[in-house]
């Protein structure tokens, strides 16, 4: 029998391993049993992502796109969730549809899972809601992005997200920052 100190942890774990280090003081014992409760997913690009109602995914490499559909006739993508990325899954998970955009691998812990982790482990549970906090944090970006005009949306989704123009579809980005497709197509890569 192995001790615990011997168990395989997954390395696309490190990036969740490092952010709870940074917010709160995470002992070898309680990094344990969040690395073991983890379920580990992997989807092709293109395919629907599976959420648990209450759940916690964290994306440990791939890029995901996450709609919000209620009341519209067209979804609206809410966000980007790349490697690194968590997603928090709300109780209304129903009207939220998540997709892969390039194959993703993804962890997550089901809501049972979660809350025995949370009350078993005090230090996990402020790391988690500064976490959530963060989650908040990336959809307030979209906001200012929102508010802005024409190609200065472009530029301030470039410094608030580095990187993420070159690995999304035209039609994609132009959903997320409201200007035409036509319009984002002619400057996509300028």
């Amino acid at each position: 029998m192995s001790s615990p100190e011997s168990l395989p942890i997954d390395p696309l774990l490190a990036g969740l391993k490092a952010q709870l280090q940074q917010v709160a003081a995470l002992d070898a014992d309680t990094w344990l049993a969040v690395a073991s409760a983890a379920h580990r997913a992997a989807y092709a690009a293109g395919r629907a992502v599976h959420l648990e109602s209450g759940g916690l995914i964290y994306v440990g490499d791939g890029l995901m796109k996450q709609y919000a559909r209620p009341g519209r006739t067209q979804p609206a993508i809410n966000r980007f969730i790349a490697g690194g990325g968590l997603l928090a899954v709300p109780y209304d998970a129903d009207s939220y549809y998540v997709k892969t955009i390039q194959p993703t691998t993804l962890f997550y812990w089901g809501e049972l899972t979660l809350r025995q982790l949370l009350c078993t482990n005090p230090t996990l549970l402020q790391a988690y809601m500064k976490l959530r906090d963060g989650q908040e944090a990336l959809l307030d970006a979209r906001f200012r992005i929102l508010e802005q005009r024409g190609t200065a949306k472009l530029v301030l989704m470039d410094q608030l997200f580095k990187g993420l123009r070159a690995q999304i579809k035209g039609k994609d980005l132009a959903n997320f920052v409201h200007l035409a497709y036509g319009y984002v197509s002619q400057i996509k890569d300028k």
